[in-house]
């Protein structure tokens, strides 16, 4: 084996080139810019708060937990975590005996110690629950309008760097033989965030004057690489909570805008994969108008709408990728000096799109007559990567907006539907690492009639989804590759017989004719010369004795 050097600053080139480091040596090098591993760690949150009901309870029959707003903040060899734990509660009221609802947020901040973190570093969260209990208060009551809650929140936190890299490929010249490998890695292309601000008309039926609260979603259906840029297809998913003036209820009106735009990213080209992190900044509104869209009568009073301008920013990081397969060299033997760096990346094993059809039977707790309109996400999805496939687990999550067909009313219903798919990737591990980004491609519902209700009602339908799971398996390696190389000529004074001393050498763990050859201060043709029994000079074992001719002065 060469001899390893400490390393030396150069800069970088782009691409890949060979160069003429002497009349027998060439040298092969090819830039990388790599997403580097700088460390990864799981952390685990226990949240315990008393929850109140609206009515006294006798348990709590589910919980599916989300975590909007989760955030990650690169400290110096730490990473702060700060985010929020939805629970929507399903529990049974005494009593009645129903199901109901209860949404309940709890905000929660934790740290992790990821040594040679920094500011700036790219930070990756995949929380999870490990368990979720409740306890009715006071202790041993069979009913009431109080629980205390325990949950233990487990977060796997891996923090990475994007980082430039020179590595030898190959290396050719006289008694040199490089040791490669094939990797399957991920090359950044580029990277940065951009802003973009989406606005829109909205309408509120009645008369309105200010919006309590918006609860958006960024969603993102389409990345499309281009040369030199990429366009951002998709649409902000709205629930705006207003007060209408005329009766002073509080109220919902669920929007979604579509947007579409191009962002500048150099080193971009058709065929990269495209990764994207949205954050919503601010929405506002403004310019609130009332009109009057049908006239009073006899006894019933004007009906009113009212229109606003609303403006709403959101940032998104994109990073562009490449996946490619590159051989490096690891090592080398013969008279060469190399330096390396310990590269601790992510190698992709495989990815695949996957499609998952969820079908239900959906109860209404009341007669409808029309569905006019839904919305639609996966939330809480996870995956459990095994031997040669990954298996996804989820929640599909739909709001509803139904007519009542008792008085034409119209209400909003939430169901929650859990599924499970799997994708055949060969090459996975339960050590692997599965990235999960899940498209809702298509929902539709039939309403499933009362027999013998001429007007068509019905308490229950018939729901079908399809959902597209883009999965990619990677796996964490740690290589020391070579990044730079010197050619070292022989010694120009030969060993001759007469300043010789002739030994027996045993070979150890490590050991390479050329490394032998450079400590005893003779060649590899002459080891070689006298051990005849050497018939490949790449293989020599531990144990085995060589005889050196060893100069003297």
């Amino acid at each position: 084996m060469g001899i390893q050097r400490e390393p030396e600053n150069r800069p970088a080139m782009a691409g890949k080139h060979w160069v003429r480091h002497s009349p027998q040596m060439d040298v092969e090098t090819e830039l990388l810019k790599v997403a580097v591993v700088i460390g990864e760690g799981t952390v685990t949150v226990t949240i315990s708060e008393d929850i109140s009901f609206p009515s006294e309870i006798t348990q709590v029959e589910d919980t599916y937990v989300s975590y909007p707003e989760l955030e990650a903040t690169p400290l110096a060899d730490k990473v702060r975590i700060r985010g929020i734990l939805r629970k929507q509660i399903i529990y049974v009221e005494a009593g009645t005996g129903l199901e109901k609802h209860l949404q309940v947020e709890e905000p929660y901040t934790t740290f992790i110690d990821i040594p040679g973190c920094a500011p700036g570093y790219d930070v990756h969260l995949r929380p999870g629950v490990e368990h979720i209990a409740y306890a009715l208060i006071p202790e041993g009551a069979v009913q009431s309008d109080q629980a205390r809650q325990t949950c233990v929140l487990s977060i796997f936190v891996k923090v990475t760097a994007t980082a430039q890299l020179n590595v030898v490929t190959d290396v050719t010249g006289p008694q040199i033989t490089p040791i490669k490998e094939l990797m399957k890695v991920e090359t950044v292309q580029g990277e940065g965030t951009y802003r973009h601000m989406v606005t829109d008309t909205v309408t509120f039926p009645g008369i309105v004057h200010q919006v309590l609260d918006t609860i958006c979603s960024i969603v993102i259906t389409r990345t499309t690489p281009l040369r030199d840029k990429v366009v951002i297809t998709g649409r902000l998913e709205k629930m705006i909570i207003y007060v209408n003036d005329e009766d002073e209820t509080v109220r919902e009106l669920s929007v979604e805008v579509p947007y579409e735009f191009t962002v500048d990213l150099i080193g971009t080209r058709p065929g990269h994969n495209i990764t994207t992190y949205p954050t919503l900044e601010y929405i506002e509104y403004q310019d609130f108008e009332i009109h009057e869209i049908t006239p009073g009568e006899q006894y019933e009073p004007p009906e009113y709408e009212t229109t606003c301008q609303e403006v709403a920013v959101f940032s998104l990081f994109i990073k562009v990728t490449q996946t490619e397969q590159i051989e490096v060299v690891t090592s080398i033997e013969g008279p060469v000096e190399y330096e390396t760096t310990l590269l601790k990346m992510e190698s992709v094993v495989g990815e695949k799109t996957a499609e998952c059809l969820v079908e239900q039977v959906v109860q209404f707790p009341q007669p409808v007559s029309a569905i006019i309109g839904y919305d639609a996400r996966v939330i809480d999805i996870d995956a459990d990567p095994i031997y040669g496939k990954v298996v996804a687990k989820g929640t599909l999550w739909k709001r509803l907006r139904l007519v009542s067909s008792a008085d034409s009313t119209v209400y909003v219903h939430e169901v929650q539907e859990q599924f499970t798919t799997f994708a055949e990737i060969p090459g996975t591990t339960p050590q692997s690492n599965p990235h999960l980004i899940p498209t809702v491609e298509h929902v539709e519902h039939r309403l499933i009639p009362i027999l013998g209700d001429p007007e068509g009602a019905s308490f229950a339908a018939e729901q079908t989804s399809i959902l597209d799971l883009f999965i990619k398996v990677t796996d964490t390696v740690q290589r020391e590759v070579v990044t730079s190389v010197l050619y070292v000529p022989p010694s120009e004074d030969p060993c001759t017989p007469e300043h010789a001393e002739t030994i027996i050498y045993v070979v150890k763990k490590g050991d390479t004719l050329w490394k032998i050859a450079k400590h005893f201060g003779t060649t590899i043709d002459k080891i070689l010369t006298d051990n005849p029994w050497i018939e490949n000079p790449s293989l020599i074992y531990p144990g085995q004795k060589i005889t050196i001719h060893k100069c003297v002065p």
